[in-house]
């Protein structure tokens, strides 16, 4: 869900390509969009907080999971 997402894209066009690939996954697995939607959101803060114990850059991390939190 989130690999490989356009370097440097505006927050919408992030929030586009989250939400096409959020139909896209929901679709091709048969899965509730919402629950997909919830823990895609999850699995993006425990990332963040794997990156934050490894001192690494989680900030990205964190806006991405920001960004989740309002698909819709």
């Amino acid at each position: 869900m989130l690999n490989q997402l356009p370097a440097g894209a505006s927050d919408s066009v992030t929030l586009e390509t989250l939400t096409q690939r959020l139909s896209v996954f929901s679709d091709e697995l048969n899965i509730n969009r919402q629950r997909l939607a919830q823990w895609s959101f999850c699995h993006a803060v425990l990332s963040a907080l794997w990156d934050f114990e490894e001192s690494a850059e989680w900030r990205p991390t964190m806006k991405l999971a920001e960004t989740l939190a309002h698909v819709r």
